[in-house]
């Protein structure tokens, strides 16, 4: 690897100013790129690797009280860069890709052809702490079950609502008439069924509906009945005797149905 020789080459940390290199490692003597009164200097770094050229006049690093050895004067503190040295610099400026500066250069001489060393932060910490992600998980879970009970209080209740009305439909798609032919077959069974003598209901015409509740009825609570409908007709007995026949249609909470039957002596 070359060492490049003494000189002012562009500023690693300032690409605009210049900074004097004493042959072994970086000064503290900063100028800006184009002195007062100077031709401007070469600060773009020429393609290719660093090679020695022809041994120049080697520049003295400028004096800590700001002038020159010789006695000549800087303009606004900046050194005055001759014809021959502003050659040099150009002929023996580190080249770009073949020796690079390094940012950190107190006490360090560039080397050919390494890597830029650039001083970085560590990257800021990002994301959520296990115990908040835990808490997020938990609470996705809390409000899904809470959605899931408000969907299952809503959709229940309307599921029993329609299987309950699915049932009923068959005691609030019942006629009258239904109703007396159901009378009379209880009370053949009634009879039947009696140890006493009993005359039973042969006949039970011209019903006319006196209370409707079908529409509305619903199934009791347990131990009671609703009442379905009121039917009113002219009985017949097997002794021929007649009467006005009152048959009360009822459901219990099982959905069954029962009658009581009334009549006029």
């Amino acid at each position: 690897m070359s060492t490049p020789p003494a000189g002012w080459y562009p500023d690693p940390q300032s690409p605009d100013d210049l900074r004097w290199y004493d042959g072994t490692g970086w000064t503290e003597h900063v100028t800006a790129a184009t002195p007062v009164g100077a031709s401007p200097v070469a600060v773009a770094a020429t393609a290719g690797a660093f090679e020695p050229q022809q041994p120049v006049e080697q520049v003295a690093a400028p004096a800590a009280h700001g002038r020159q050895p010789g006695g000549q004067a800087w303009a606004s503190a900046a050194p005055v860069v001759t014809a021959a040295q502003q050659a040099a610099q150009q002929q023996h400026s580190p080249a770009a890709g073949a020796w690079q500066q390094q940012r950190t250069w107190q006490g360090q001489v560039p080397t050919q052809g390494g890597p830029v060393a650039w001083p970085s932060t560590p990257p800021a910490r990002r994301g959520l702490s296990t115990g908040l992600t835990v808490l997020v998980a938990l609470g996705g879970v809390i409000a899904l079950l809470v959605i899931a009970g408000i969907v299952a209080s809503i959709a229940i209740p309307v599921y029993l609502n329609q299987r309950q009305a699915a049932l009923l439909e068959p005691v609030r798609s019942t006629t009258c008439e239904e109703v007396a032919t159901e009378t009379i077959a209880i009370s053949a069974q009634e009879v039947a069924a009696s140890a006493e003598e009993q005359i039973p209901l042969v006949s039970l015409t011209e019903t006319t509906l006196v209370e409707d509740r079908r529409g509305t009825v619903t199934a009791p609570s347990p131990g009671t009945e609703a009442l379905v409908m009121v039917c009113e007709g002219t009985g017949v007995w097997a002794d021929d005797f007649t009467s006005t026949v009152t048959v009360s249609l009822f459901v219990d909470a099982t959905l069954e149905t029962f009658q009581t039957v009334t009549w006029e002596e």
